[in-house]
Parts: C-alpha cells; structure tokens; sequence
C-alpha cells in the first residue's frame, strides 16, 4: 500500500550512504573537521541505534511529505516533477540550510556538500516515485 513511500525513503537513504560514503565522505569529514583518528574511533565504537532510527523516520517522512506535494502537482511528466521537487528544494531545504553557514559558522562548501544532497535526494524519490 506504501510501498512507494518504503522505497523512496530506503532510495535516500542508500544515497546518503554512498553520498557521505566513498563519493563525498573524506571532503566532508575534512569540511566538518573531523580527523581520520576520530572517524576510526568513532566507526569501532559504532552508532547508536536510536540514530539509526531517526534517520529512517527522517527518510520516511520526507518521502512521504514528498509524495503529498507531488500529487497535488496537475503535470505528471518526469521533467515537471523533477521541477516541482526543485523547487521545494530551493523554496524549503536551502533558505533553512543557510543557518548552518549565517549562525554557526559553517563554511559554503559545507553547505553546498549537503545541500547538494538533499537535491539529489529528492530528485531520486521523486523518480522512484514515477516508477509505481
């Protein structure tokens, strides 16, 4: 019944392994200054398990989120989609992901690292969302 909701969270979150993985991991542990010493010590010691969870509940309620605004879209072709998820990237994710860099000091390039993302992100839910 939401499966296609399952399937878009479990999308984002693959992505954001390979993402903050072997794709972008090392730019973004050294734009997050984080020493090749600490990530090993905190890889043996492991995540917490409600992490874990978080994270999936994130997925699964940006999915669904997702599909909500997406389906009161009129235009169902992949290029209008693709817009409309561009849009709610530019109109939601990136004026509340500027605080990481006005207020906390974060750098740009963080920020685009992250932001970059979340763009990615939706656009692969979103195509997974054509798919059923």
């Amino acid at each position: 019944m939401y499966w296609d909701i399952v399937c878009a969270a479990l999308g984002s979150i693959v992505l954001g392994f390979l993402w903050y993985g072997p794709i972008f991991g090392k730019q973004w542990m050294k734009l997050m200054n984080i020493s090749e010493k600490e990530a090993k010590k905190a890889k043996k010691k492991g995540m917490p398990a409600h992490t874990y969870v978080l994270m999936i509940l994130s997925a699964l309620l940006t999915a669904l989120v997702l599909k909500l605004m997406l389906v009161q879209f009129p235009f169902r072709t992949l290029d209008a989609l693709f817009a409309t998820a561009g849009i709610i990237w530019v109109g939601f994710n990136v004026p509340l992901a500027l605080d990481s860099v006005l207020y906390e000091g974060k750098s740009w390039k963080l920020f685009i690292l992250n932001s970059g993302y979340r763009l990615v992100s939706l656009l692969v839910m979103t195509y997974i969302y054509t798919l059923f």
